[in-house]
């Protein structure tokens, strides 16, 4: 057994590398990281080509690569291209709500998993059983993004015309939201439809 696990760990670098490399590849050839900065007006063409000397934007994709998974390696994730200030505390900020969203939605799918399968195992054959067994096989069919996009056409455009606002798709209130139950309400009624 842990023979298979070493094997499947070693099998797993180079299809971490490879997949990282496609990914890197795509990401790095659909877009122009400085489109933001090349259309401000008072960018010169020498702040441009330092920002790519610094980033290694001229160079072939192997080596940007390479610089990229050194980078990754040493904690090193470099400056934001508009703000010059180090990158880190962003990521850091946006993965505090990332993690919101996972732990809620994976607390959500445990509690429906269980429930519905202790359920649907005692009532075997049931209707219960078998619209559950069909609801599932529906929500693993249907693309993640489709489903997000009806559920806030239903949801947030159908409920605004009759004056509505049950469930939020951006944004919170005011700058500072509060505490307590009132931060804690805003809170779930944004998580919501992005947990769904």
């Amino acid at each position: 057994m842990l023979t298979y696990i070493v094997r499947r760990l070693l099998y797993s670098i180079p299809v971490l590398f490879v997949s990282s490399f496609l990914i890197f590849t795509f990401v790095s050839t659909t877009t122009d990281p400085l489109e933001a900065v090349k259309m401000q007006p008072n960018v010169n063409q020498a702040a441009i080509q330092l920002v790519e000397k610094q980033n290694h934007l001229k160079d072939p994709i192997v080596v940007r690569y390479g610089y990229w998974v050194r980078d990754a390696f040493t904690n090193s994730f470099g400056k934001s291209i508009l703000g010059e200030r180090p990158i880190l505390p962003d990521m850091l900020n946006r993965l505090k709500v990332t993690l919101q969203l996972i732990i809620a939605a994976e607390l959500l799918t445990l509690l429906l998993a269980i429930g519905v399968g202790v359920y649907s195992a005692v009532r075997q054959y049931s209707v219960f059983d078998y619209s559950m067994t069909t609801l599932s096989f529906l929500g693993l069919a249907i693309p993640v993004f489709w489903l997000g996009l009806i559920l806030q056409i239903v949801f947030v455009n159908i409920f605004n015309k009759w004056g509505v606002r049950i469930f939020y798709t951006s944004g919170l209130d005011n700058i500072n939201p509060g505490h307590g139950l009132h931060f804690l309400a805003q809170r779930v009624q944004h998580l919501v439809l992005p947990v769904l």
